[in-house]
């Protein structure tokens, strides 16, 4: 069933769960966050660890932007995370998945919080690890946010020792600074002699993770040739394969989806799934996104013919009595 359609709040694996009633509720604390964060004495140190570790296999790490412009796509991913981590063990990764999320502001407009990583977390864990996060809503109209610092502290500050092809994906509508001098290095835990170029600190995480962006339209969409601007700026430190631009946050996590589909060789799984629960036009806006991404791999062809169902028919989602439904709002 789409998400424009009525559908049951509760699935087999998160019982009672009201998808729009908890991004409302997410949107609330989220708003409350900085406020709360300030009165209770919490510092930077606070939010991001001195390092992050995880022996588990697979790894997912979400970066994304908290500033105004961008301040809607924490709730989506908070009321569709039990759909995330479900799709994310049972098709994409595996059971041992783990995710850690991170968020990142602007440190020249003088931001409290501009670098939070939480530490993985399984399961429903993962909302508790997001309402962890401050959502300071800054930024200062420069068309850049200090991407490129969190990308620094998961290059170097992340242990993983057994993963396997772990994923990184960042959110945000703007480009990273040109470097990191040593003195914001010192933020993130990182100690540098000398100012790093960001195409150097991108060319090191791209050597630990699987790096995609995910672009939304600049400030909403009102000006298309910055939106244009942020996106060739990108493509200097991470090729079209690993961009997707997307019109709206509403289909974040389906493009996420897209691009665990095509790290595990499952993008004629992802077609069936999406195709049998969104409208044709969602689908049709999560595959633009996906283009570039996807491109190779569709050009070789579906390995066998796909028999879609009926919008309507997920293939995920079965309550009590046997009903498929969506439960995504």
């Amino acid at each position: 069933m789409s998400e424009n359609g009525d559908y049951e709040t509760s699935s087999s694996y998160v019982p009672d769960h009201d998808f729009s009633s908890a991004r409302k509720a997410y949107e609330v604390h989220a708003g409350r966050s900085y406020d709360n964060a300030r009165s209770s004495g919490k510092t930077i140190g606070d939010l991001l660890p001195d390092h992050l570790e995880s022996k588990a296999e697979k790894l997912l790490c979400l970066l994304c932007d908290e500033t105004e412009s961008m301040k809607k796509t924490p709730g989506i991913f908070v009321s569709k995370g039990p759909y995330l981590i479900h799709e994310a063990r049972t098709e994409y990764l595996g059971p041992d998945v783990e995710v850690s999320v991170g968020a990142f502001g602007d440190v020249p407009n003088g931001e409290t919080y501009p670098a939070q990583a939480r530490p993985f977390a399984k399961g429903q864990m993962l909302k508790t690890r997001f309402e962890e996060l401050v959502m300071e809503a800054g930024g200062g109209g420069t068309i850049h946010e200090n991407s490129e610092l969190l990308a620094l502290y998961y290059a170097r500050r992340v242990k993983m020792p057994n993963a396997v092809g772990p994923v990184l994906v960042i959110i945000t509508d703007e480009m990273p600074y040109e470097e990191v001098d040593p003195e914001t290095a010192e933020l993130v835990h990182v100690k540098l002699k000398n100012a790093i170029s960001t195409k150097d600190i991108f060319d090191e995480l791209k050597k630990k993770f699987s790096v995609y962006v995910i672009l939304q339209p600049y400030g909403g969409g009102y000006d298309s040739s910055i939106t244009a601007r942020v996106h060739k700026k990108w493509l200097e430190y991470v090729d079209s394969e690993h961009i997707a631009d997307m019109p709206e946050p509403d289909r974040v996590v389906d493009v996420i989806f897209g691009i665990l589909a095509k790290e595990s060789n499952k993008i004629d799984y992802f077609r069936e799934e999406i195709e049998g629960r969104q409208t044709a036009e969602q689908v049709a806006t999560v595959y633009r996104a996906l283009k570039t991404i996807h491109a190779a791999s569709i050009a070789s062809g579906p390995k066998k013919p796909r028999q879609l169902k009926a919008a309507g028919q997920s293939t995920m989602f079965k309550t009590g009595g046997g009903k498929k439904s969506d439960d995504l709002a």
